[in-house]
């Protein structure tokens, strides 16, 4: 860490947050940003190979949810090299740069640094190095991830190879679901910061909405990726047309008993859309039923 002279008007140098009565507080933080990008960087890097798993813990308990991505996880320690194994690595690190970076308090205390209200349990990073820190990991690590998968997943659904669905679908529904993540993110941030108007959907999640919508149309315009939930699974002809294994056929008929008698219930979030739209599954229920429209 070394001290900067921040950029009137550019560089942020305080925390805002709005309180219980809807009162915005501001405090200003000292002037520090990281010194030794490149070695953070390798740092984070080798952090995010090792721990990015731990990050699970964030997942909804709620079934399906929990059980698909047992599946996913599962299916990507099998499989290596599949899109699942980067799509899970999407996952569980965007919801890093989602948590409040902060400083061990023997770091802080030298630093002359300390916890402010809401965070009193914890002591801040600056925001100039949370910014640094998020773009180190957006720039090393997500977006060369996210630049290998596309275009594979594009590829593999222009084919249209039944082949690739188990693969495809635990990777649309992975994508799908941190999108979802991203959409309570950044509902709780501008509402902490008291910069989100009632009734509206935060400006920023727009380009998100629009990356789902892509996701999808593809899945059902392109790839008929739907068919699957309305075929008999208890026909062991199925599976072999489908070129499923036992487990993936159970998988679909788990899927098809605890999602379609829910139908009605998860279609309707669509037309609630400002209310639902940082619920679970508000975009990944819409992979399941052949109907699906972008309006």
């Amino acid at each position: 860490m070394s001290r900067f002279t921040p950029i009137p008007g550019v560089d942020v140098v305080s925390y805002r947050w709005k309180d219980g009565n809807k009162k915005i507080h501001e405090v200003e933080m000292p002037r520090y940003c990281i010194a030794l990008l490149a070695q953070t960087e390798k740092n984070i890097i080798k952090y995010i190979l090792y721990h990015a798993s731990k990050y699970s813990k964030l997942l909804e308990s709620a079934e399906p949810t929990g059980y698909i991505f047992d599946m996913a996880m599962k299916y990507a320690r099998l499989n290596k090299g599949t899109m699942v194994s980067d799509a899970l690595y999407i996952w569980f690190v965007s919801r890093m740069t989602e948590e409040d970076w902060s400083i061990y308090k023997s770091d802080a205390d030298k630093f002359d640094m300390s916890p402010i209200p809401p965070w009193s349990e914890k002591t801040l990073v600056t925001p100039m190095m949370d910014t640094q820190l998020d773009q180190i990991i957006v720039r090393s690590f997500l977006k060369p991830v996210r630049s290998r998968l596309l275009p594979k997943l594009q590829e593999k659904l222009l084919a249209g190879n039944p082949k690739d669905w188990f693969d495809i679908f635990l990777t649309l529904f992975v994508l799908l679901t941190s999108i979802e993540k991203l959409g309570k993110h950044a509902d709780k941030f501008r509402r902490r910061y008291g910069v989100l108007k009632e009734g509206r959907i935060p400006r920023g999640m727009d380009p998100f909405f629009h990356d789902a919508n892509v996701l999808l149309a593809y899945f059902h315009r392109i790839y008929q990726g739907s068919a699957p939930f309305r075929d008999d699974w208890q026909n062991p002809d199925t599976a072999k047309k489908r070129n499923m294994t036992e487990d993936q056929a159970e998988f679909i008929q788990y899927l098809q008993r605890e999602i379609m008698p829910q139908e009605k219930r998860l279609k309707g979030m669509r037309n609630q859309k400002l209310q639902t739209y940082t619920q679970p599954m508000y975009w990944s229920h819409q992979l399941f039923f052949d109907d699906w429209n972008p309006s």
